[in-house]
């Protein structure tokens, strides 16, 4: 059994791009909610 078959090959790069893809959206969507949080009153009053 060869230490890299070429399902790992094909698989592995793709799992690199799925979880840079994610992380820059969960980055965003963290920013977005801070920025969000930040520029809200805290005490919001009805």
């Amino acid at each position: 059994m060869p230490p890299t078959t070429p399902l790992s090959q094909v698989i592995t790069p793709w799992v690199h791009k799925v979880f840079a893809s994610l992380s820059k959206t969960i980055r965003s969507n963290l920013a977005l909610f801070l920025s969000t949080l930040l520029t809200a009153p805290l005490d919001p009053t009805p």
